[in-house]
């Protein structure tokens, strides 16, 4: 089953995603890391 089911979703998209989520993650660390250097 999860196999068929990754199968069906397309790998690029599926990259894309993953490196969108990932950077976002990153930002949002990044940006809690200044507001609390700030304070």
């Amino acid at each position: 089953m999860s196999q068929m089911q990754r199968t069906n979703y397309p790998t690029g998209l599926n990259k894309v995603c993953l490196q969108y989520l990932q950077t976002f993650s990153l930002q949002r660390v990044l940006y809690r890391m200044r507001n609390s250097n700030k304070q």
